[in-house]
């Protein structure tokens, strides 16, 4: 035979959990000034230097800068946000983040919780 008319809707279900409320997204950038190259940064033997800029972030917003390295959470440095939202800071590459290694994930995260994220590839080309 033919089936049957579709019933009545059910009651509708509770409400869910309330999620985390977050920042927008912002953008980070990686850069080697002494070889002038973005998003790889060449090893130096008297220590190895990386501009980090960003953007999108709340002005005067307080930004900490860190990589994955092995699994953990290295800091790197941080900064303010402009009038504008973008910030620029210069950070020394640990020792720990070598040529092997990456590519490593760099994030900026602002206390307003706004949050950035880039890639660096180190470099080294008197490696044998």
């Amino acid at each position: 035979g033919a089936a049957g008319a579709a019933g009545a809707a059910g009651a509708a279900g509770p409400p869910g959990v309330p999620g985390v409320d977050g920042g927008a997204a912002a953008a980070i950038i990686v850069h080697d000034t002494a070889s002038n190259v973005a998003g790889a940064v060449e090893l130096k033997t008297a220590g190895t230097e990386a501009d980090i800029l960003g953007a999108g972030f709340d002005s005067g917003e307080t930004i900490s800068v860190s990589a994955m390295v092995g699994g953990s959470t290295v800091v790197l440095g941080g900064g303010v946000a402009n009038a504008s939202g973008a910030f620029w800071t210069t950070v020394t590459i640990p020792a720990s983040m070598t040529a092997a290694g990456g590519p490593y994930t760099i994030d900026a995260i602002g206390d307003s919780g706004n949050v950035g994220y880039g890639v660096v590839l180190i470099t080294d080309k008197v490696a044998d």
